[in-house]
């Protein structure tokens, strides 16, 4: 719980306060400024598509990067998860049944992280997160952004908590589809340990092409369903009260 609560205060804060000023920025960078200053100044949302595409990842990227080392130990502590026997100090069940827990808790799994792998343990994987969160935020905040422009703009509806949830249901179909695949080599990449024969994936593209061919090209997407029932509920509650925070501050909708 600490490990994850570490990783979104530091990734999510990243992604989310930075969208709109590097989604403005690239638009004044890319556009004809003479022409669209006014529409961009009045019409909140009305950027290029691609403009936003491009803000998403970006930030996605910039922000999984520096927020790997929490995600490494989240999913360390995550793959110990058992019942300890307290005589013994051993697992009794999960997938280190009988062995010792590597790590007393998130800081201490920090520590030897540290201390067995050097500071650049820290990081190890550092390419597939960034990837699978450039593929997740590109398509969740684009996705977002585009489907509440498109909806006030034909009229369906108004800026309103209705319009944020539907938005945010878009945004999770769209953010679990592309980050599929690079969720499963995420995964798989950060949970594997170094053993007599070295390591089973010598990075992303080796993962990549192991499963494809171990498994098949629909092992990228195994686990959608439950992906989509986590993120779901995630997106539809952070992304409208990111928008009532943003009202609360005085910043207007995104």
């Amino acid at each position: 719980m600490v490990a994850t609560c570490l990783r979104e205060l530091s990734y999510s804060s990243l992604r989310f306060g930075l969208y709109q000023p590097v989604k403005l920025t690239l638009h004044n960078l890319f556009q004809d400024t003479s022409t669209t200053t006014t529409t961009t100044a009045t019409t909140k949302g009305s950027e290029p598509f691609a403009i936003k595409v491009i803000a998403a990842v970006s930030i996605g990227c910039i922000g999984s990067a520096l927020a790997n080392p929490t995600d490494l130990v989240k999913i360390r502590l995550q793959r110990e998860a058992g019942h300890i026997h307290p005589s013994t100090n051993t697992y009794t069940s999960g997938l280190h049944k009988g062995a010792p827990p590597t790590y007393n808790n998130t800081f201490h799994a920090f520590y030897k992280i540290v201390q067995t792998e050097s500071f650049a343990g820290l990081y190890k994987g550092v390419q597939a997160t960034a990837l699978r969160a450039s593929l997740v935020t590109g398509a969740q905040l684009s996705t977002y952004d585009e489907t509440k422009y498109l909806l006030k703009k034909y009229g369906v509806l108004e800026e309103g908590f209705v319009l944020h949830v539907v938005g945010s249901v878009s945004a999770g179909l769209a953010a679990t589809t592309a980050g599929a695949p690079a969720d499963i080599i995420k995964t798989r990449l950060l949970s594997q340990q170094k053993g007599v024969g070295g390591v089973e994936y010598k990075g992303v593209l080796d993962c990549f092409r192991k499963i494809v061919q171990q498994d098949g090209p629909l092992a990228l997407f195994r686990g959608w369903v439950p992906s989509y029932c986590r993120i779901a509920p995630h997106f539809i509650i952070s992304l409208p009260l990111y928008e009532q925070l943003r009202k609360g501050f005085g910043l207007g909708a995104m």
